[in-house]
């Protein structure tokens, strides 16, 4: 052999007949962290004909459970305390299968050297099985790693890496510093990242329109392990969403995971940003900023969100910042600030510009979206403020052939709810002229109302009356008369609707503070102001 020291000595005496042991159990504690280990029904066989035979040893057992079968073969063994000798190695369980061939020396501690294959049906299982406690949930299922291995003291590298995990296959290299907390430090290739195969089957309740998942967020496996990670993407799945090439570096201390997107190619255009997830406290927290350019909107809106309306090129940026112990808490406290700006677009199901030209038939009796008609846009743009997971916006705007829209309002995303109020505005001939009532766009993101704002005209009488006779010059006398007459019933049918529903609820406010007869009074004192103000606008 070519070891040295007393124990290669000790090995090059060594003649084993066969030694055989049946029904064996060994028990082990580890000190250290309390931990007690068994193993039962031990069967072995060690064969060592002479100093200078290979070594061969069977064995089989039981281990929390589960059945163990393992193989080893050391041709010179007496080299494995110098420099080192060759090993095959064999371990079978239902939940793992493992084999190594290389070199195995025991100088100074463990030295590995070699190729190293495994494979299991069920990641998660194995994981339990040896001690550790994965987080419950989808995923870690079929896996399987071909790799050279280099081990020594407290650290195993894998080199020329082939790996693969529900499905997605990754090669590269790795290393793992064993500790308290391990830490990896990799460089990945991965053909795909498929989020979804980890995700609850409770969050898909986030598709469906007006529903957010309640489904508890645990970051708290973060903290069992550090990691710098630099991962290249063919595609990311998460939910609906689909993206192309992705180049990620992802740092993860103390709970904190700190992903850096460098380049993302998303819908016919890139993405660039950062998010951060913090495990380390009670409650999870996330940090997001992000960059779009040139994003074609209509798939993304329609993957992310389920808006199938909005059509167009995107620019866009958001820093937002929530927490919270599910999706629905999230974003419920989502804050921060976004912008878009979609360039030669269309919002399907809303032609503007008829509406506007229109206006002697529609201007009070609202509008229902028409599956063929759309408004096609030069610009839309607009900024917005999040507290609470309401956006606000004061410089919605959108210029269209014909046609500029200026407005403001908000966006509840925790109810998934559009609150708008936009002014339409004619260009066409040169000069501008506005619709004598705003528009209001209100009700789910998905597929809103869009009708008068009948509350405006009253605030404001003169203002609207006058914007109608501007807008209706040049329909002649006659035909300005029958507009007027139009927009009247229109007004009055309006009001009457709602006059019973108004009424009750101002009586009941104002029982509390006058009785019953004298809020009867007021009430009737207040309608009739209202269809004075009416008259006067449009008679």
């Amino acid at each position: 052999g070519g070891g040295g020291g007393g124990g290669g000595a000790f090995i090059d005496q060594l003649r084993l007949a066969p030694i055989r042991i049946r029904d064996a159990q060994v028990r082990y504690v580890d000190e250290r962290s309390g931990k007690r280990y068994a193993i039962d029904r031990l069967a072995m066989t060690i064969r060592l004909p002479t100093p200078h035979s290979p070594l061969k040893v069977s064995a089989d057992a039981v281990l929390r459970k589960q059945p163990v079968a393992a193989t080893l073969f050391i041709p010179h063994p007496g080299r494995l305390t110098g420099r080192g000798g060759t090993v095959e190695a064999v371990l079978k369980t239902p939940l793992l299968k493992a084999t190594y061939a290389g070199l195995l020396r025991l100088h100074g501690g463990l030295t590995l050297a070699g190729r190293l294959a495994a494979s299991g049906g069920d990641l998660r299982a194995l994981l339990r099985w040896l001690g550790g406690a994965p987080a419950r949930g989808r995923g870690l299922k079929a896996w399987a790693v071909k790799a050279a291995v280099d081990y020594g003291g407290d650290r195993l590298r894998l080199k020329k890496l082939r790996g693969r995990l529900d499905g997605m296959r990754a090669q590269g290299d790795l290393t793992l510093r064993l500790g308290d907390v391990p830490h990896i430090s990799a460089a990945l290739g991965v053909d795909r990242i498929d989020v979804n195969a980890y995700l609850d089957p409770s969050a898909e309740l986030a598709n469906r329109p007006g529903a957010w998942s309640q489904a508890p967020l645990d970051f708290s496996p973060l903290r069992g392990l550090n990691a710098d990670l630099r991962l290249s993407s063919n595609a990311i799945l998460y939910r609906k969403l689909k993206t192309g090439p992705a180049v990620l570096r992802v740092g993860l201390k103390a709970g904190r995971l700190d992903a850096v997107l460098r380049r993302l190619a998303l819908y016919g255009g890139t993405a660039k940003g950062r998010l951060t997830l913090s495990g380390g406290g009670k409650t999870p927290a996330l940090a997001a900023a992000l960059t779009l350019k040139d994003v074609d909107a209509f798939p993304l809106l329609r993957d992310a969100a389920g808006i199938t309306r909005i059509i167009g090129t995107m620019n866009a940026g958001l820093n937002l910042s929530a927490s919270g112990r599910s999706q629905l808490e999230m974003v419920g406290r989502l804050a921060g600030k976004a912008a878009f700006r979609l360039e030669k677009g269309h919002i399907a199901g809303l032609d503007l510009v008829r509406m506007a030209r229109d206006v002697r038939r529609t201007v009070l009796t609202g509008w229902l979206p028409a599956r063929d008609a759309g408004t096609r846009f030069a610009t839309l743009a607009a900024s917005f403020a999040i507290r609470d997971g309401i956006a606000e916006t004061k410089d919605l705007t959108l210029v269209a052939p014909a046609l500029k829209v200026s407005g403001a309002g908000a966006v509840d995303m925790l109810r998934r709810r559009l609150d708008l109020r936009v002014d339409p505005k004619l260009t066409d001939g040169g000069a501008e002229r506005g619709l004598p009532v705003a528009v209001i766009i209100r009700g789910p993101w998905a597929r809103p109302r869009v009708f008068p704002d009948i509350e405006g005209v009253l605030k404001n009488p003169d203002a609207a009356y006058k914007r109608l006779q501007g807008l209706l010059k040049g329909a002649g006398a006659s035909g300005a008369a029958q507009a007027v007459d139009n927009v009247k019933r229109a007004a009055e049918r309006a009001v009457r609707q709602q006059e019973k529903a108004l009424k009750d609820k101002a009586k009941n406010e104002l029982k509390k503070v006058l009785g019953g007869n004298k809020a009867d009074e007021a009430v009737e004192k207040a309608g009739q102001k209202v269809q004075d103000l009416l008259n006067e606008i449009l008679r």
